[in-house]
């Protein structure tokens, strides 16, 4: 017998969540909608999570594993898309987990408005507290060129996959293997095809802050490895919409971009060599792309900081760490962090 096609293809990768794991599945088990599947990818786990896969497979037939070697996140989920029979495909991260009406949200939405794409709000879970981020402040129906302008603007529109859910067809270019911060290299790209996305500011998602997520961890590497993601958006943008995002634009976006990984790598990287030779080479790099120039919209602030690493990256590396000192909430929110 064929199978039917599933309204939504739900794609969990897996690897040594095993802590985690249980709250994940339950949540997508419980939803009000119905009619999904989720494939989960086992990306070569040593913990319980192989055991945890297997028993959601065993208990509903929606749930279906594939157990491969480590490949990485952009492998997993590579991998279940090529295996995705859904009219729509929304990922979820292993270590989060979804409200009971998360894919009836989303799916609502996405009929009701013939949108390509829809995002909701989710809420930041650290140990002790949380922290919503509905990211718009009304249900809104954007174009293409404003949602691709949108994706600078991490505080409405982040470059997460984990918040959104896509019809099918949009989803043209694969994950880059081997890379960090694989959802700027994608979701631009992916918004290329669509014409309009709907977004709300309903919370139907739980970001979990764990130490060992990407963020949060190898500060020096994976704050360089997100300056670099961040050029490549930049570049699709302004590829897509030349008009509206020029050089000007194009500078002053990275140079934030760039003081904000500078200043992260100044204040928590512990190894000091690795932090200055992460720092220098973020200024040499931002010096490539913005020949030295600094728009002057850009604040005084923050003109004085794209300065500093532009032309004294070390002394801005003491001053960002001089200020850090001062920042307790900055602290206790990394106290707070799940392990």
């Amino acid at each position: 017998m064929e199978e039917t096609q599933p309204s939504i293809s739900i794609i969990v990768p897996v690897y040594n969540v095993e802590r985690y794991l249980q709250q994940c599945l339950e949540a997508i088990s419980n939803q009000t909608f119905k009619d999904w599947e989720c494939i989960i990818v086992d990306d070569g786990s040593t913990d319980g999570s192989v055991q945890i896969c297997d028993l959601y497979t065993g208990l509903d037939p929606r749930f279906k594993v594939i157990h491969k070697s480590n490949g990485g996140l952009s492998s997993a989920r590579n991998t279940a898309l090529d295996k995705a029979k859904g009219k729509f495909i929304a990922f979820i991260d292993s270590d989060d987990w979804p409200e009971s009406h998360y894919l009836m949200t989303m799916h609502n939405l996405i009929t009701k408005y013939e949108a390509d794409v829809v995002q909701c709000g989710f809420q930041r879970v650290f140990k002790s507290y949380k922290r919503e981020k509905p990211l718009v402040d009304k249900e809104c129906v954007i174009s293409k060129e404003k949602a691709i302008l949108s994706l600078l603007d991490s505080s409405r529109l982040p470059c997460f996959v984990w918040n959104k859910l896509f019809r099918r067809e949009i989803i043209t270019d694969k994950f880059p293997i081997n890379q960090n911060f694989e959802d700027a290299y994608t979701v631009p790209l992916w918004f290329k095809h669509i014409n309009k996305m709907v977004m709300s500011p309903e919370i139907v998602y739980n970001y979990r802050m764990r130490k060992g997520s990407i963020s949060n961890s190898k500060v020096a590497k994976n704050q360089y490895d997100y300056a670099v993601s961040e050029i490549h958006l930049a570049d699709n943008v302004k590829e897509s919409v030349p008009q509206k995002f020029g050089d000007s634009s194009y500078c002053g976006y990275l140079q934030k971009v760039f003081i904000g990984a500078a200043k992260t790598t100044a204040r928590r990287e512990k190894d000091k060599n690795v932090r200055h030779a992460t720092i220098q080479k973020l200024s040499t790099e931002l010096n490539k792309i913005t020949k030295g120039e600094i728009p002057k919209d850009l604040g005084l602030k923050k003109r004085f900081r794209a300065y500093m690493l532009l032309n004294k990256p070390l002394t801005f590396e003491t001053i960002m760490r001089i200020v850090n000192t001062l920042d307790f909430h900055a602290r206790f929110r990394r106290n707070q962090l799940f392990e």
